[in-house]
């Protein structure tokens, strides 16, 4: 007789903690999108995508002529993103702000159009920098989703390498 009651108790509780757990989904994604913070991996994204789109932060990075930073971490160095790690510790960080960042990946040079059987090379061992950067992070409505959008107010500088 009280084994039903029991079954139905922990019904209760298992829909209970599913309702719970999705209003404080919904709550912590408007709570995000709502103020002028950004979260670490936020700008640790900003921060490797520099020495990945641009030729002369990643030749300044690895110390010799190469054409973007790739990652250290995958069998190809086109796959990802170089690694960057924030200097600096906090759970959230100013939309507006500086910071600075350790970048570690390998130099990579682009195909050679004219040869067919040219690929991506690594070209370097592990190359690693510290930079520091100017960047403004806002939400923006791209017209499908709502997104954060990141930016450098001034190009990254590396500031010292090992």
């Amino acid at each position: 007789m009280k084994g039903w009651r029991i079954g139905v108790r922990l019904l209760a509780a298992l829909v209970g903690s599913v309702v719970l757990a999705v209003v404080l989904f919904f709550a912590f994604t408007i709570a995000r999108k709502s103020v002028p913070y950004v979260l670490r991996g936020d700008l640790e994204q900003l921060a490797a995508s520099g020495p990945y789109n641009n030729q002369e932060l990643a030749t300044a990075i690895c110390g010799k002529p190469v054409d973007f930073l790739g990652s250290a971490e995958t069998k190809s160095p086109v796959l990802a993103l170089p690694r960057a790690r924030l200097l600096s510790w906090g759970l959230v960080y100013p939309s507006v702000g500086t910071a600075s960042a350790r970048i570690v990946g390998v130099g990579v040079r682009r195909p050679d159009w004219r040869d067919p059987k040219s690929d991506y090379a690594a070209i370097t061992g592990t190359c690693e920098a510290t930079i520091t950067f100017k960047y403004r992070c806002a939400w923006a409505d791209n017209g499908r989703a709502v997104v954060l959008e990141t930016e450098f107010l001034e190009g990254p500088k590396v500031v010292s390498r090992p």
